[in-house]
């Protein structure tokens, strides 16, 4: 027996177990999406089985919850995302999850439902830089073979809880672990005693009196674990119209889903074996909980079929026939604006391929920002940000947040740079009347600064590129762009602080919206938030939105120095409420675009011999 099949039978007997645990274990669903308008529930293969058996949960109790294809993400966000909530289900977050991922900062409040154990570093990064909670089904990754024992099972047990988070009625499960436990217990003899056609297919999987949607994971489990042709799963009644005519002239088998309190369960399984051909087998499987419990008997009956079968017939579950080859569909996802990976030629060495250009330099490794610089990365891009205050409705890590967003969208249109983490801390005086900003003084910065930037001139980066998000950093750009050029020796530094010219070009994108430049604002009104309510939906108390200081052509020096407490005491110069998700990404592009054009107009000096 192979060792992948050893691993698979020791998951299998260990679901009672991790069962237990999963019911047990602590399970907080954001408030969030509790108070979404509608939930958007979604998932790929097995996972969209769990998606359905969540909705059905939901629905039961009226609650506006529907299946979203993962593809429908690949073209936007739904209509009304930014008042809806997103469930999106992954064993192990593949990479056709993240199409719906990506789009999580478009909705009120985004969950992603995975097994924590197997996810890495740069999956949690991911969950962390796209603001998505996660809840943890218990389940480890489970590599090694394309199907799938336990996960399946405990993101079923995951989903019951959820709906009872989000209003359904709360069903008591602590009988599923004994029964799945019974199940595993007395499968082995029942399947022991089949002939070896029974486990060759085709096969046809049948529910009786339960909703087939609910169950196509079941299906999958035959399909990838036996490998063997499957007819779509379907309800009793729906045989004959088409499974049946297809089946017949043929050895099949049967798999019949029933609950043992199903009171018509006798009468169609007798017509049933009416129809039975003598190639055919039937075999009914019983659950002996009823309703949204009975899913959990029927995986583990499925999973000890699949495993008997995987070992009557010699087979090794970690091979299959199309190892390797499912990339193209497997992996839809890519990352908007980024190039795909380019192969190094046989003649040049591997490190020059250039792996794409928008990325953040701390999401790298060394050696890939080595293999950048020989790929003809030059540029590096410096965000400033600051943390302080943007009145009653947003946090105080805006301005850092914004600057981030808008320097991968900058090196997306430059081609030929990295981003720096933005950096948190900033010039920020004139918001210490209200708690919580911080505040550190030119000095600090421009020391910061120019450590920073010899670091990258001492890696062989010849340009840099320093805007800021926030307003109070400006002076400081002014007085220190010429000091920071002359500071890296070989560095040629570049500081944007035409934030007039900035201000006027988002005001005339506003305007598009029908937004006043007084409403869209210079700090926390319409613009700014809407740009959070693309990136950070969950970080906004949106019911705290209020106008602040509103007044035409105002100078701005004179508004927020030395305090903007002065003249704007709920923090806001404009009006944020009328701020919409679906803004972001324009605000955000005219932003980046404006530094683009601002960086490719320079008369670079020392980084020419590089250009």
């Amino acid at each position: 027996m192979s060792a992948v099949l050893e691993t698979l039978r020791a998951r299998l007997g260990a679901l009672p177990e991790a069962l237990q645990r999963s019911f047990e274990a602590p399970l907080i669903v954001p408030r969030e999406l509790a108070r979404a308008r509608r939930i958007h529930v979604t998932g790929v293969g097995s996972s969209a089985s769990h998606a359905r058996y969540l909705i059905a949960l939901l629905q039961e109790t009226g609650r506006a919850a529907g299946f979203t294809p993962l593809s429908r993400f690949a073209g936007g966000l739904p209509a009304g995302a930014e008042d809806d909530g997103l469930i999106v289900f992954s064993q192990g977050l593949s990479p056709n999850a993240r199409l719906a991922l990506r789009r999580a900062r478009g909705f009120a409040s985004a969950v992603a439902i995975a097994g924590a154990a197997g996810l890495d570093d740069e999956r949690r990064r991911f969950l962390d830089e796209h603001a998505i909670a996660l809840l943890d089904t218990g389940a480890d990754r489970e590599a090694g073979a394309l199907v799938r024992l336990a996960g399946p099972v405990l993101a079923y047990a995951t989903a019951l809880r959820v709906a009872a988070e989000l209003g359904a009625e709360p069903i008591d499960a602590t009988a599923v672990p004994d029964a799945v436990a019974r199940v595993l217990g007395s499968a082995p003899a029942r399947w022991q005693k089949l002939p070896d056609p029974a486990f060759r297919g085709p096969f046809l999987l049948a529910t009786l009196g339960v909703d087939p949607a609910t169950r196509d994971n079941l299906r999958l489990k035959l399909a990838e674990g036996l490998l063997a042709t499957t007819e779509p799963l379907v309800d009793l009644l729906d045989v004959t119209h088409g499974p049946f005519q297809r089946l017949c002239g043929g050895p099949a088998t049967w798999l019949i889903l029933t609950e043992r309190d199903d009171p018509a369960r006798d009468l169609l399984e007798a017509r049933l074996a009416q129809l039975l051909e003598p190639e055919h087998l039937a075999l009914p499987i019983e659950a002996t909980l009823g309703g949204a419990l009975s899913i959990f008997e029927h995986e583990a009956a499925l999973g000890a079929f699949v495993v008997e079968g995987l070992a009557r017939r010699g087979a090794d579950p970690g091979v299959w026939p199309g190892q390797g080859r499912d990339g193209p569909l497997y992996d839809l996802d890519a990352i908007p604006g980024q190039e795909p990976v380019r192969q190094p030629r046989p003649d040049e060495p591997a490190a020059v391929a250039r792996v794409g250009s928008g990325h953040r330099l701390e999401a790298l490794t060394s050696p890939e920002v080595a293999a950048r610089r020989a790929g003809g990365v030059d540029t590096v891009v410096l965000p400033l940000g600051s943390t302080e205050q943007h009145g009653p409705a947003l946090p105080l890590a805006t301005d850092t947040w914004i600057a981030e967003a808008v320097a991968e969208r900058l090196c997306r249109k430059l081609g030929n740079a990295v981003w720096l983490p933005a950096l948190p801390f900033g010039c920020a005086s004139e918001h210490l009347a209200f708690p919580g900003t911080l505040h550190v003084e030119a000095a600090t910065l421009e020391a910061l600064l120019t450590d920073l930037l010899a670091s990258v001139a001492h890696h062989g980066f010849r340009r840099a590129f320093v805007f800021t998000a926030h307003g109070g950093n400006l002076e400081l750009l002014r007085q220190a762009g010429a000091r920071l050029s002359g500071g890296a020796s070989d560095l040629d530094v570049a500081c944007f602080v035409d934030h007039r010219g900035l201000a006027q070009r988002l005001h005339e994108v506003a305007s598009r919206f029908g937004v006043t430049p007084e409403a869209s604002g210079h700090h926390a009104g319409e613009l700014e938030t809407s740009i959070l309510l693309g990136l950070a939906p969950h970080a906004l108390r949106r019911e705290r939105a209020e106008a602040g200081f509103v007044e035409p052509d105002p100078d701005t020096h004179a508004l927020f120095y030395p305090s903007l407490r002065d003249h704007a005491p709920n923090g806001v110069v404009g009006d944020p409420r009328s701020a919409r998700a679906e803004r972001a990404e324009s605000y955000l592009d005219a932003w980046a675009a404006w530094l683009a054009d601002d960086a490719k107009k320079r008369r670079w000096t020392k980084g020419t011999k590089n250009a």
